[in-house]
């Protein structure tokens, strides 16, 4: 996979790795970058990837965490089914991501996310 400069991560379109980063998450996720490669100059895609796992991870276990208690809350009873796959794909973008035009763009995650369950249905 390619790298890029980590001198050019302004020019470095966030938005299209795993989410999108705004504001200071995107300072946080710069510094990991940082961690992830040594501080070299470049960075791998699998790095970037790398990085952007652990930032998950640690948003989860801290603040963001009640995103999935409220999440499993809702979705208890229905927990192995499409429905609670669009709503996982669904709140995650609405409340974690929050892209620009997040409830149009919340749907269409949540579509896919059914789509993705019923191909690992099979």
């Amino acid at each position: 996979m390619g790298h890029f400069s980590t001198d050019q991560l302004d020019h470095f379109s966030l938005d299209k790795n795993i989410f999108q980063w705004t504001f200071e998450r995107t300072y946080t996720l710069v510094e990991l970058y940082r961690e992830v490669n040594g501080g070299a100059n470049t960075i791998t895609k699998e790095q970037v990837v790398k990085a952007e796992g652990m930032m998950i991870a640690r948003e989860f276990l801290g603040d963001y965490g009640r995103i999935y208690t409220s999440w499993i809350n809702a979705n208890s009873s229905m927990l192995n089914t499409s429905m609670a796959a669009y709503d996982a794909g669904y709140t995650l973008c609405v409340r974690y991501e929050m892209p620009d035009d997040m409830y149009t763009k919340g749907v269409e995650r949540g579509n896919h996310a059914k789509l993705i369950y019923a191909d690992m249905m099979k």
